[in-house]
C-alpha cells in the first residue's frame, strides 16, 4: 500500500502534470481548443478529487470516483457539441483513457463491495488496480502534454525547441 506522505506527493506531481499541460495548451489555444477544454477540465477534476477521497466512505469510494471522471468526461463533450469544437486526435485518446480508469473504479468497486466486504482478501487486486489507474493518469498527462507540444512546435517553428 501507498503510505500518506507519497500519495500527496502523487497527487501533487499529478496536479502540477495537468498545470503545465494547461498552460501549454492555454499557449496553443489557436490551434488545439480541444486540448484546452479537457485540460482544463482535467485540472479541476484533479482539485476536487482531493475532497471527494476526504468524504466518500468504504461503499462508495470508487463508485464516486468513477462518477466523477464520467461527469468529466460528459462536460468535456457537452462544451465540445455546444461550441462546435472539433475533436483532436490527443483529445480522443485521453478520453480512452479516461474511459478505461471508469471501467476499471467500477469494476473494483463491485468486487470490493458485493463480493467482499473488507480489503484483507483482495488487496493485492487494489495494489494491481492502483498501479493501473496511476499509470493510465500518467499516460493522460504525457498525451496531452505531446499533443500541445507537436502543435506549439508547428506554430511557432524552431523557437520552440526548449519543449
Amino acid at each position: 500500500m501507498i503510505n500518506l506522505e507519497l500519495g500527496y506527493f502523487i497527487a501533487k506531481f499529478y496536479l502540477a502534470g495537468y498545470f503545465f499541460c494547461f498552460l501549454l495548451s492555454y499557449k496553443n489555444k489557436q490551434k488545439n481548443l480541444s486540448n484546452l477544454i479537457i485540460t482544463s477540465i482535467a485540472l479541476v477534476n484533479c482539485i476536487f478529487n482531493q475532497y471527494l477521497k476526504e468524504a466518500l466512505d468504504f461503499y462508495t469510494f470508487y463508485l464516486g470516483a468513477a462518477f466523477q471522471i464520467l461527469i468529466l468526461l460528459l462536460i468535456s463533450l457537452i462544451i465540445h457539441l455546444y461550441f462546435r469544437i472539433k475533436h483532436k486526435k490527443s483529445t480522443l485518446v485521453v478520453y480512452g483513457l479516461y474511459l478505461l480508469i471508469a471501467i476499471s473504479l467500477m469494476v473494483i468497486h463491485r468486487v470490493r463491495v458485493v463480493i467482499f466486504d473488507s480489503d484483507e482478501h483482495i488487496l493485492w487486486l487494489i495494489n494491481a488496480h492502483s498501479v493501473l489507474t496511476l499509470t493510465l493518469y500518467f499516460l493522460s498527462i504525457c498525451v496531452l502534454a505531446y499533443g500541445s507540444k507537436i502543435l506549439w512546435k508547428s506554430q511557432f517553428g524552431r523557437s520552440s525547441s526548449l519543449f
